[in-house]
């Protein structure tokens, strides 16, 4: 099923009746199967497999201790075979790099196909000599393998690791799946996006079967590349290895017919080699801060030479981006969009799914909700994340915020022992590199007196953009300017605010703080958003840019390490945030209320299922996204999934009984 975006703030995934949306998604005809990984072994020397589809896939002979696969005579008509030896000790494998090409079924309506021959030596034993055999492994059996039987066991089984089960099936009830050791056999697994069924030896002969089962579902690469090992599994022990011979081992995109599983088993591949240009893999949304770089890949197979062409937002044809890789070296608020590429050759083409490009407008946001621990987690989805740290024990600790805010981190000035939070430095927040380039500060502070009705804090800080060279927002000191903007590095943002009654700092209660540079002339202070009698807005003409002198952008929060310790925050910090654009004042308002939901992309939802279960996944740089499901779309219906996502390497996934009718699911935050 397909995750669409819903409104900004959210993703949207469904399973049950698909919704039509024109202005969201266009459909291409489906594309005829192509081969995207053929492996001939007909090399008879060397440690190259070559990959005889044309895209490149080619692998190299691997073992442990000397135990590498061998160059050997096939049956008639095929030329050469490897053969590999089970010794129980040591794997023996082809290994092939992964690549987008090789991804195939990424989602649970992208049909493929997997086939190979297959001489399973018993050994003279009559009987299994490996421990489920490994036929062909994909990101070492973490996204799908076709594996043999055991003794005891199914007689074939198709498998993936823990997190989808779906594929997780064996093959052996009935007598015409029964492998026949020590003799060639050609096996083909085939999903067609609702079923995924076996065949034997083309279903033809004596010997020939098919039997098939109901699965819907992805292949779950979940940050993996599509890697594959042919005759082994390194994650398991080497008594998984194949014993016997392998020839003619292809992977391909697209659902073969029974016709043409006995094409393919007679060693004929020409109509599946070239053909129209299709593709295999689709270019991947991605979101990156204004003067970041964004790279969208696509794969595609068909007869040789391929012709790319981008288009940004449908129809816009990008002059010169001409090949698989479109890369966007400086994005900026004016690049987002959508992007998708057309794949052409003489024989034909097709247009790939849309990607989109988000510029990111929010770059760190720092909320406190964690409670406990010592990592203060950046809910812009950058990964800016931070550490508590401290002098002497005097760490930050969590407290309970303001209502409806959740925690926030309590800092103590004793004078004598920075307390802060660490952020180290990147691009995304180095804001303001030239005076042109706008950029926001925006935080809840609470100042403690501690009952002095008076400063404790020298000019106590709030945070600093590379300890103070940069940046620094910080409070006043007594007999004093009531706030200051500073830099140690460029004297136009030294500035004391104070002159209106309106802008004093109120201690011993919680104020909002926004610093807004417009990118022009402006610089302004907004106090609880101009809003209320406690509310101010001042502004000084300023001209520049954050100087950062070869500095990273690291951020403290409360403290600044190049000063004593009197300097440090006294009282209770929440809701940090750092854009680089300037917000208006509705935006000054709207994050004031803790709605930062305009600013933080909504990451992609993917979906699978099995007979009984739904899988529900996201990146993994968005922890702080809550999932929320419903059985309709009426405004009210929406609650959150109890459910605790389980992290499975790049990504977050949550499973869930599947139910009888419609379920739908969206991702709100952060």
């Amino acid at each position: 099923m397909n995750a669409f975006s819903f409104r900004p703030s959210l993703k949207l995934g469904f399973v049950g009746t698909m919704i039509s949306c024109a202005a969201l998604l266009s459909r291409n005809a489906p594309a005829a199967p192509t081969v995207v990984g053929l492996w001939r072994f007909d090399e008879g020397n060397g440690s190259t497999a070559q990959d005889s589809s044309g895209l490149g896939n080619n692998g190299t002979l691997t073992g442990e201790n000397g135990n590498v696969p061998a160059w050997v005579p096939s049956q008639t008509g095929f030329g050469n075979a490897l053969r590999f030896t089970n010794d129980l000790a040591d794997h023996s494998y082809v290994s092939i790099p992964g690549s987008p090409v090789l991804q195939v079924g990424q989602s649970a309506t992208n049909p493929w196909t997997m086939t190979v021959w297959a001489f399973e030596d018993s050994n003279g034993t009559n009987d299994f000599p490996s421990t489920y055999g490994r036929m062909i492994v994909t990101d070492d059996g973490f996204t799908f393998q076709l594996e043999s039987g055991a003794p005891g066991d199914g007689q074939l089984y198709t498998w993936s690791g823990p997190i989808n089960t779906a594929w997780q099936i064996g093959w052996g009830a009935g007598s015409a799946v029964t492998p026949l050791l020590d003799q060639w056999e050609h096996w083909a697994v085939v999903y067609d996006g609702t079923n995924l069924t076996v065949y034997l030896n083309g279903n033809q002969g004596p010997h020939g079967g098919t039997v098939s089962m109901p699965v819907i579902s992805a292949l779950g690469y979940f940050g993996y590349q599509g890697s594959v090992l042919i005759g082994s599994e390194l994650d398991e022990t080497a008594d998984r290895t194949w014993n016997g011979m392998l020839d003619d081992v292809a992977i391909f995109a697209g659902a073969l017919s029974q016709a043409q599983i006995q094409t393919v088993m007679s060693g004929d591949f020409s109509s599946f080699i070239g053909g129209p240009a299709a593709v295999v893999s689709q270019p991947q949304s991605l979101t990156v801060a204004p003067g970041g770089a964004a790279a969208f890949v696509v794969g595609a197979s068909g007869q040789q030479p391929v012709f790319y062409q981008w288009y940004f937002n449908g129809t816009n044809r990008l002059a010169g981006e001409t090949n698989a890789t479109l890369l966007l070296p400086d994005v900026q608020p004016s690049l987002a969009g959508t992007y998708s590429v057309a794949v052409t050759n003489t024989a034909g083409g097709q247009v790939s799914a849309p990607a989109t490009l988000t510029a990111a407008t929010l770059v760190g946001l720092w909320r406190f909700n964690e409670g406990s621990g010592t990592n203060v987690l950046d809910s812009s989805g950058l990964g800016n994340n931070g550490t508590l740290n401290g002098e002497n024990g005097n760490l930050p600790g969590f407290v309970a915020g303001q209502a409806g805010f959740g925690s926030a981190l309590s800092f103590t000035n004793d004078s004598l022992n920075h307390s802060y939070v660490e952020i180290p430095g990147n691009d995304t927040l180095r804001i303001g590199l030239t005076p042109t380039n706008a950029w926001s500060v925006t935080t809840w502070a609470y100042e403690s007196s501690d009952n002095t009705v008076t400063f404790v804090s020298t000019y106590g800080r709030i945070l600093t953009l590379d300890d103070g060279t940069a940046l620094q927002l910080e409070s006043g000191a007594g007999g004093d300017d009531e706030f200051y903007t500073w830099a140690r590095a460029n004297l136009q943002w030294q500035v004391g605010w104070g002159i209106f009654p309106a802008l004093t700092p109120l201690l011993d209660q919680w104020e909002h703080w926004a610093v807004v540079y417009d990118g022009n002339t402006n610089l302004s202070l907004y106090l609880n958003g101009n809003q209320g009698p406690k509310g101010g807005l001042a502004t000084t003409n300023v001209t520049a840019a954050l100087a950062y002198l070869g500095y990273t952008g690291q951020v403290h929060i409360g403290s600044e390490l190049g000063q004593d310790g009197t300097r440090n925050w006294n009282g209770l910090l929440d809701d940090i945030a750092i854009f680089n654009v300037a917000l208006s004042p509705a935006q000054v308002r709207q994050v004031m209320a803790g709605d930062f939901n305009g600013f933080v992309p909504a990451p992609p939802l993917s979906i699978s299922l099995s007979p009984t279960d739904v899988m529900v996944s996201w990146p993994g740089s968005a922890p702080t996204f809550q999932l929320q499901s419903a059985t309709n779309l009426v405004t009210g219906a929406w609650s959150a999934v109890p459910a605790s996502p389980v992290q499975n390497g790049l990504m977050l996934t949550v499973s869930l009984p599947r139910s009888m009718g419609p379920q739908y699911f969206r991702l709100v935050g952060p």
